[in-house]
Parts: structure tokens; C-alpha cells; sequence
């Protein structure tokens, strides 16, 4: 991904001063937020400080370091970081921690409803963000998701960074988003692990299509690790909601390590799911109004490492290839296709999925698994 960052003929440089000394090992201190974060250029925090409140990033050609700052929501901020526009591009973020806010550590959206990216779907894709970079984010305690990558949001990655322990899900990829980029991340104890219900995953790819998910560490997230799904319209009577019309397909799971998860990948996890409460838009595929038909077709799970996990990978899309993962069980007892023998509430069955070239842990995925 190719940054860059023009205002006029020079960057803008704004740098955010704290009362307090900056020596090292100098306690954190509050530090008012930057005026002029939604004017582009570069914006640099002091990492001495603590922010409350939200930094807003609202023009293309922006890069914000945070420089081990720490951004702190208390109840009432809805985002720590909010990347907002139609059609924003090049926008970096690093070196942040984020704790706390209510519905997402970091937001990456257009800011346009529903309805408005629907009416031309192709040309939505270049109303919503792309290339996006979030780098070495630290993100913790979230009362909603971590990251949230919103509609149709394209071509950004997330990498380097630690989510953990988010009441909602860890990162969400939103509907109708493409091409985004989770590498080398660590999501620990996400998805509400101290609610009594409710429970979510790790990584949720919800009607998100052509995305790479390499060289991460799921463990210990309250669901299960990473679940592909196509959401059914629910709660269709509130005002601003569409259908997804996008299946959560052509993904790339490659080289991450599972551990201590109840399910670590589950393709199409609503397929069998009762949805009768969920006020769903769909048609729903019986009678009763209690099921509705999931996608998620013709992704890759390829290279992963599975550590004492209840099921590995539980597959109930089509045409889904599982190669040469390990796992600490048979690939047989780890890889669970319910729907090969019997009927999917729709009626059919599951058909061309493969698994092929599995194996068991090595020497050096046993350290990997501790």
C-alpha cells in the first residue's frame, strides 16, 4: 500500500503538547485532543499522553501518530478514532492505544445510510474508504467492536496491532466490503467473555468478500475465532436497513494459530441458526420463519495451526477448500461438515468442499500452541 500526504506544498505537522514533563517514564497525563485532525496532513501525538474524547478524520491524505499515545472513552463516547467521508483515501493511523468507547475502539465508514450506497453498487465502492492502513494499534475494552471496517469499505489493511477483550466482536468487516488486509494480529478474550450471553467472535466477516486473513493468533475469544456470514436483513423494520446482497465469499484464511476457542473457523455459521427473533428481511427458507439460507462459498482455509480447540473448522457453505492445516486431532474429529449427510434447513445439502493435506502439529507448532 502506497501512502500519501499533500496539503498544498507541504505536510501539515500538527503536534499536540501536554503541560507535562515528557521525561521518560513520566506518568500519563490528560492532554486536550488536536483542533485540526480533520484538515489532512500529518498529526502527531505526544505519547506521553492520555486524550478523552474522539479524533476525527474526515480528509483524504491524512496519517495520524499516535506515538504510544493512549485515547480513553468514557461512557457517552461513541468512537475513539472515527475515519469518515465519501470517497477518503490514503489515511494512515499507528502506534495508538484505545481503550474503552461504546460502539467501536476505531470506525472506518463513508458516513452515507444504507440506502444510499445501495441505489449503485459499484459506484459505492468508490464512495467508501480505501486504503486504509491501521498499523500497531493497541486496542482494549472496547463496550462495542474494536475495529469496524463499515459498508462497502475497500483495499485497507489492519496489522500489527493487539485487540482484546471487546464486548462486541474483536474487528468487524461490514457488508459489501472487499480486499481488506488482517495480518499479523493478535485477538484475545474479544466478544463479551464476561457477559452471560450473547457471546461473539474474534473476527467476523459479515457479507465481506476477497479478504486475507494471515499470520494472526485467535485465543480465548468468547465464540470462537473467525465466523463467515451472510446477515440475514435482521432487524429489517428499523429505518436505513438494506438486505446484504454480498456473500461472504473467495476469503483467504492462511497461516494463523487457534488456540483455546470453542469453534476457530466457522463457514456460513448462520445456516443453522433459529434467526425467528432477529426481524429479518430475507425470506426465510421454512415455513416455521425460523431459518434463513447463510453464504459463504469458495473460501480458503489453507496452513493454519489448531490447538486445543472444541471444533477446529465447521464448514456449512459450498465449494470451501481446508488443505494443509494441523491440528492436535484427527482432521476428521477437527473439520465438521454437518450438512454432507443430512439436509440444511433450506433442503439441500453441502456440496463440493474439499479437505485435503492435513496433518498434525510439529515440534514447532507445540510452541506456537503454549
Amino acid at each position: 500500500m502506497t501512502m500519501v500526504y499533500i496539503r498544498s506544498s507541504v505536510f501539515l505537522s500538527v503536534v499536540v503538547a501536554c503541560l507535562a514533563a515528557s521525561s521518560a517514564g513520566a506518568a500519563a497525563m490528560d492532554c486536550n485532543l488536536p483542533e485540526s485532525a480533520g484538515q489532512g496532513g500529518i498529526i502527531k501525538l505526544d505519547g506521553t499522553c492520555t486524550y478523552k474524547g474522539t479524533i476525527k478524520i474526515r480528509q483524504s491524505n491524512t496519517r495520524l501518530e499516535c506515538n504510544g499515545a493512549t485515547l480513553y472513552g468514557e461512557k457517552g463516547d461513541r468512537y475513539g478514532i472515527f475515519i469518515s467521508g465519501a470517497g477518503l483515501k490514503n489515511v494512515e493511523v499507528s502506534n495508538c492505544k484505545i481503550r474503552g468507547y461504546d460502539k467501536a475502539a476505531v470506525m472506518v465508514t463513508s458516513g452515507l445510510s444504507g440506502p444510499e450506497l445501495n441505489r449503485d453498487r459499484n459506484k459505492s465502492f468508490s464512495l467508501a474508504p480505501s486504503n486504509i492502513l491501521l498499523d500497531r494499534l493497541d486496542v482494549s475494552e472496547s463496550r462495542g467492536n474494536g475495529v469496524h471496517f463499515n459498508a462497502y469499505v475497500n483495499n485497507s489493511i489492519l496489522k500489527r496491532s493487539t485487540i482484546t477483550k471487546s464486548r462486541g466482536v474483536g474487528v468487524y468487516l461490514g457488508q459489501s466490503s472487499q480486499a481488506i488486509s488482517i495480518l499479523d494480529n493478535k485477538f484475545l478474550e474479544n466478544g463479551g467473555v464476561d457477559k452471560p450471553k450473547g457471546h461473539r467472535e474474534a473476527l467476523a466477516i459479515d457479507s465481506s468478500a476477497k479478504n486475507i486473513v494471515k499470520g494472526n493468533v485467535f485465543s480465548k475469544n468468547a465464540a470462537g475465532g473467525i465466523f463467515l456470514y451472510k446477515n440475514c436483513g435482521e432487524n429489517f423494520d428499523r429505518p436505513g436497513a438494506v438486505l446484504r446482497w454480498q456473500s461472504s465469499n473467495d476469503n483467504l484464511i492462511e497461516n494463523n494459530v487457534f488456540k483455546d476457542e470453542k469453534v476457530g473457523v466457522w463457514v456460513a455459521s448462520r445456516q443453522s441458526r433459529d434467526l425467528s427473533k432477529w426481524k429479518c428481511g430475507d425470506n426465510p427458507v421454512t415455513a416455521d420463519g425460523r431459518y434463513y439460507r447463510d453464504y459463504a462459498d469458495n473460501n480458503r482455509i489453507e496452513k493454519n495451526i489448531f490447538c486445543r480447540i472444541g471444533e477446529a473448522v465447521r464448514v456449512e457453505g459450498d465449494n470451501n477448500l481446508i488443505s494443509g492445516n494441523r491440528f492436535d486431532v484427527s482432521s476428521g474429529a477437527a473439520v465438521v461438515m454437518p450438512f454432507v449427510a443430512m439436509a440444511k434447513p433450506d433442503g439441500k445439502r453441502t456440496v463440493g468442499n474439499r479437505v485435503e493435506g492435513d496433518a498434525g502439529l510439529n515440534s514447532a507448532d507445540e510452541i506456537l500452541c503454549r
